[in-house]
């Protein structure tokens, strides 16, 4: 009895967002739906959703009220996080992307990534556009974004900083959607094989939005965690990911750039990935076994926050700085 009424409750649910997700998608655009708040989301220069229009601060303390982090940051007219030392003139690029781990969250303007890659590599001007949250189809869709003028320099290099957690962004993880709010940009291939926006995953799935966030939000699930926090992916998963970089790389390519794909320290990562991309000619900068927690004195990470530290930041600028030449040319 108890199966039968558990059944008939699933499907319901199902047919309920189905249902609900065909009245979403023949009424207006997705996008211009706004959230809770009555934050309207528009598109900028082709992103369907904002990304940081101004300088800012950012600030994040315990419930307790200690203060984890809090710092402000400079945005430039491109939209991309200040890099430091400003005074580089040069006919290369270097450009950072990804998510938080790219822009610097918890660190300031100097302390960045990219910032401790300019400070080693003073004859390339290096730029920031990470973008904190991005999955790697936002990061794609923030290339198709950028405009040859931006780069006033000749030729460059885009890297593209990866970790575990994108997976979880490109596939739409119950912990990353609930933890957004279900404000998680879907994307899917057109006729043409392109990516293209198709909306946000609370509105197409409401009701396992609604689910994920009781779900994960729970005390079931903090016994459960270390096992559904890190999905394992199959060689098809990691081949769509690959999908998506093919289709960064052939952004980069009209942007006169050349495309590295760099994996951050320590994590446990399936080596069918490497070999996949370099299968495709994606050139590889694989850090997934450097030993960052003895290099950084066991400093990795802002403590209640999990973003890198300063020490960490500039363990990977000097690193990469170093090891890029090995992968491509650089002047």
């Amino acid at each position: 009895m108890i199966f039968k009424v558990g059944a008939a409750v699933l499907l319901f649910l199902v047919t309920l967002e189905y249902c609900s997700s065909l009245w979403f998608q023949s009424d207006e655009p997705l996008h211009s739906r706004p959230p809770k708040g009555g934050v309207v989301l528009k598109s900028w220069k082709g992103l369907p959703y904002k990304i940081p229009m101004k300088s800012g601060e950012i600030k994040r303390q315990t419930a307790d009220g200690q203060i984890i982090v809090n710092h402000s940051y400079e945005i430039d007219q491109f939209m991309r996080r200040v890099t430091l030392p400003r005074e580089v003139s040069s006919d290369n690029y270097l450009a950072f992307l990804g998510c938080s781990f790219a822009f610097g969250f918890g660190v300031r303007d100097e302390e960045t990534i990219p910032s401790q890659i300019q400070k080693n590599l003073m004859k390339i001007k290096v730029y920031n556009y990470g973008v904190s949250g991005a999955g790697p189809i936002d990061v794609l869709f923030r290339l198709k974004s950028i405009e040859p003028a931006e780069l006033p320099e000749k030729k460059g290099v885009f890297l593209y900083f990866f970790f575990k957690d994108q997976m979880k962004r490109l596939f739409h993880h119950p912990e990353f959607v609930a933890n957004s709010d279900g404000m998680n940009v879907v994307y899917s291939k057109d006729a043409k094989g392109e990516w293209t926006f198709t909306g946000f995953y609370k509105f197409i799935n409401p009701y396992r939005t609604w689910f994920y966030q009781k779900f994960i939000h729970s005390s079931f699930y903090r016994l459960v965690a270390p096992v559904l926090s890190q999905p394992a992916y199959e060689e098809e998963d990691w081949r769509q990911l690959v999908d998506v970089i093919l289709a960064m790389k052939k952004e980069v390519v009209r942007l006169n750039g050349k495309f590295v794909f760099v994996i951050w320290p320590y994590i446990e990562l399936d080596s069918k990935l490497v070999e996949i991309l370099r299968e495709n000619q994606v050139d590889v900068l694989d850090y997934s076994h450097l030993d960052i927690f003895k290099l950084t004195n066991q400093k990795v990470y802002i403590p209640g926050d999990g973003h890198p530290t300063p020490a960490a930041a500039a363990v990977m600028g000097k690193q990469i700085a170093a090891d890029l030449p090995s992968v491509i040319s650089l002047p």
